[in-house]
C-alpha cells in the first residue's frame, strides 16, 4: 500500500464560539472569595474575635461572588478571553459589586433604624 500523495481534506469550518463561558468567570472570580474568606478569618483571629461571624461572611461572600461571575460573563458576551485573564478582569468588577452591595444594605440598615426608632 502506498501512501497518498495529498494531504486530506481540511474538516469543514466550523464557527468559533464566542463570549466567555460561565464556569470561566464563576473560576476567576473564586479567587476573590477565597481572599475575602481568608482575610475576613486572618483578621477574626488577630484581633482576637470569634469567627462566629464566619457564616454570615461566607454567604456575603458567595453573594459577591455570584452578582460578580454573572456581570463577568454579561460583559464578556462578546469576547473570549483566556480563563487566567479573568483573575484581573474580575477585580474591578468585584470591587464596583462589594461597594453597590454594601452601599445597598447600609441604606436598608438605616432605613429600618429609622423606622424603629
Amino acid at each position: 500500500m502506498q501512501p497518498l500523495p495529498y494531504a486530506p481534506p481540511p474538516p469543514p469550518h466550523q464557527p468559533v464560539k464566542k463570549g466567555t463561558p460561565f464556569l470561566h468567570c464563576l473560576a476567576g472570580a473564586s479567587v476573590w472569595y477565597v481572599a475575602f474568606v481568608v482575610a475576613f478569618v486572618i483578621i477574626s483571629i488577630k484581633f482576637g474575635f470569634t469567627l462566629g461571624n464566619l457564616v454570615p461572611a461566607l454567604l456575603i461572600g458567595a453573594a459577591i461572588w455570584g452578582v460578580t461571575s454573572t456581570a463577568m460573563w454579561l460583559i464578556l458576551l462578546k469576547a473570549r478571553i483566556r480563563p487566567w485573564l479573568l483573575i484581573f478582569v474580575s477585580i474591578p468588577v468585584y470591587l464596583v459589586v462589594w461597594i453597590v452591595l454594601n452601599g445597598l444594605l447600609g441604606a436598608i440598615a438605616a432605613v429600618f433604624m429609622h423606622v424603629r426608632g
